[in-house]
């Protein structure tokens, strides 16, 4: 650009060629260039390049997690690529899939995974028909990354295999650090560290030996490498000197969002190494680098109040822990400042591209005033806006807690109609006795059955919302505590489920370690248990099976000193009938009824699984189904 007068073409060239570059070190410059290249590309009618300097302008404001503004973007760049199509421009494919690809990473971002799946699968189409390898690597990779996001981590580990063929078929072994990263990360979530650390250690190999590998991925290489390393326990210390590296790398990109996350890495790592004031300060850090994140900005508080409180600095950690429940709150209702800085983002877009068509239509300055007005008016639609939204918080607050009440209401009706039924029909079993006193042995011994089976069904009922009731309204003592989980199983709940069992003529198979030492309530716990296999039993037909079967999830890691206990993996599963779709997704409701008839005509209220959910979420614990129609079921938790 300085040491000759260049055409705009060649302009175009160049500032396409920059931009690119700089996305993976200097966003703001990279923005910056893109801008003049795009207005010199629109004057010109250069479509192609246009497309791709959208395209920049939009990686610039997602690398900057402005997610909305970059959706603009990259929806422009698929109208240029349309544009190309009509007009049977050269490249328009290869310009439209790699829209297609920005659209669904930008999807992606806002959480959108399964319209980001379909954006994807779109431009894996135009990759394949068209012969795009690079482009189509690219897609394996993201769509590798978004089923990992949905905990799919079969197809996850597919789409990655994948795109790490093609990329050693194409030779440019730099861009398999990003492929590898991924395989850490779904291997890591399956819990199989050896097998992400053997990919980690692939990944930094290949830093070793190519210095063109971008800082991006590096960055995301040692955040995963050190996640690895905390979630398995196996090395704090390692864990600390890749995080301190993502950190360098991050500085040096100048993206706050990589840096914060770093930090944020590094506190909860000194937390487990008991430097808690250095983690309190790395928090703080972190919190003052990138307040976007809701949810790692509670996680950060949540470190400063265990620092502090292993410190002694009670008020201190009471703060950062009401800190940190405001910020759930906050993150789980979308609070209005993050829609305020949403709103302020998409009036900048939308100026910005005000003022390049105003560039290439050389509008005149009555104009320009005119525009100008119009933003100020446009600010002040958005500051009333905003101020209506405070005003009506606390009447949507209200809103919320009427819903609630009702779905209450709702619940209570189901209850007392499930409650009503064996009542009613044991008043008529007794009607008929009295009425009938000649019958035989046979005819009272069924109607016996049937009126104990009725009280059962009650019993049933009545015990599990008693035990709900006590739950909602904190009366329910929760006296934690370590305990043999197994011992109690076998001298309280299997021999009763044995009996059940066998009366019915189902197997009854467990699988549980001689001990299994856990800390909770005993008799809660041992109330799940109950709940989950006499349901089970309830929806398994004669001849089935039921199963309750406690596994560790990992040997418990060497300490000096002291042992630590493993987790454990509580699991009951049944050859029964099974969930449809719709049932699995009422089935934790209250307004919705769970009324179903057993294999042997036992009364079902659903009532017993969320009583289940409720005692397991004391002990932190989350209660997880499968099921198919006919296949039988299968709950899960972990302790």
């Amino acid at each position: 650009l300085l040491t000759r007068p260049l055409s705009d073409t060649d302009k175009i060239e160049v500032y396409n060629t920059l931009s690119d570059e700089y996305l993976s070190s200097n966003i703001e410059r990279a923005a910056e260039l893109a801008q003049a290249g795009l207005q010199l590309a629109l004057e010109h009618n250069e479509w192609f390049s246009a497309g791709y300097f959208y395209s920049y302008l939009g990686l610039s404001h997602y690398y900057s997690s402005r997610y909305d503004s970059s959706m603009v973007y990259f929806e422009k760049m698929l109208s240029v690529a349309k544009q190309m199509k009509e007009e049977n421009i050269e490249k328009a494919s290869e310009v439209e899939a790699d829209a297609y690809t920005y659209i669904g990473i930008a999807n992606d971002a806002r959480g959108k995974l399964k319209e980001a799946v379909e954006y994807y699968l779109v431009s894996l189409d135009i990759a394949e028909k068209n012969k795009l390898d690079k482009l189509k690597n690219l897609v394996l990779v993201n769509l590798g990354r978004a089923y990992y996001c949905l905990k799919n981590y079969d197809k996850a580990l597919a789409y990655y295999e994948k795109a790490i063929a093609l990329r050693k078929i194409l030779g440019d072994d730099r861009y398999l650090v990003y492929d590898y990263t991924g395989m850490v990360a779904i291997y890591r979530e399956k819990q199989e560290y050896d097998k992400a650390l053997e990919y980690a250690g692939m990944a930094y190999d290949i830093i070793e030996h190519d210095p063109k590998v971008t800082l991006e991925s590096k960055i995301f290489l040692f955040q995963e490498w050190a996640e690895c390393l905390i979630k398995s326990e196996k090395d704090y210390g390692k864990a600390l000197e890749n995080t301190q590296k993502a950190l360098r790398y991050a500085e040096e990109w100048n993206s706050s969002v990589h840096i914060a996350n770093s930090l944020r890495q590094m506190a909860f790592v000194y937390l487990k190494q008991g430097k808690y004031a250095l983690s309190e300060q790395t928090a703080l850090r972190a919190l003052a680098t990138d307040s976007a994140d809701l949810y790692a900005n509670s996680l950060l508080y949540e470190y400063i109040g265990k620092a502090n409180m292993m410190m002694g600095n009670t008020e201190k950690a009471i703060a950062a822990f009401d800190r940190q429940n405001s910020l759930n709150i906050a993150y789980s209702n979308k609070n209005y400042q993050s829609a305020l800085s949403e709103m302020e983002v998409k009036y900048e877009t939308e100026k910005k591209e005000l003022q390049i068509a105003e560039q290439e239509a050389v509008i005149a300055r009555h104009k320009t005033v005119r525009a100008a007005l119009t933003g100020g008016l446009a600010l002040a639609a958005v500051i009333l806006l905003l101020l209506w939204y405070v005003l009506h918080l606390r009447s949507r607050r209200n809103r919320a807690l009427a819903e609630m009440n009702a779905t209450k209401d709702k619940f209570f009706s189901i209850i007392s109609h499930d409650l009503k039924g064996p009542a009613i029909s044991q008043r008529n079993a007794l009607q008929e006795l009295i009425q009938n006193p000649g019958w035989d042995d046979n005819t009272l011994r069924n109607y016996y059955t049937q009126l104990l089976k009725s009280a059962d069904s009650e019993v049933e009922l009545i015990y599990n919302l008693l035990n709900w009731a006590q739950t909602q309204t904190g009366r329910m003592p929760f006296r934690p505590a370590p305990f043999d989980f197994a011992s109690e199983l076998r001298r309280t709940e299997i021999k009763l489920l044995q009996n059940m069992a066998d009366q019915k003529g189902v197997t009854l198979y467990i699988a549980i370690p001689k001990s299994v030492i856990v800390t909770g309530d005993s008799n809660m716990l041992s109330t799940v248990i109950r709940n989950l296999m006499t349901n089970a039993l309830k929806f398994t037909p004669a001849g089935g099976m039921i199963g309750l079967e406690i596994e560790p999830l990992m040997p418990p890691p060497k300490q000096k000193g002291r042992k630590k206990a493993p987790r454990y993996c509580v699991e009951v599963c049944d050859t029964g009938v099974g969930m449809t779709e719709e049932q699995l997704r009422n089935l934790f409701r209250l307004d919705t009824s769970q009324t179903q008839r057993g294999t042997a005509g036992e009364q079902g209220s659903g009532l017993g699984l969320i009583v289940c959910q409720e005692l397991l979420k004391t002990h932190g614990a989350t209660l997880h189904v499968e099921s198919q129609e006919s296949q039988g079921s299968r709950f899960w938790f972990q302790l």
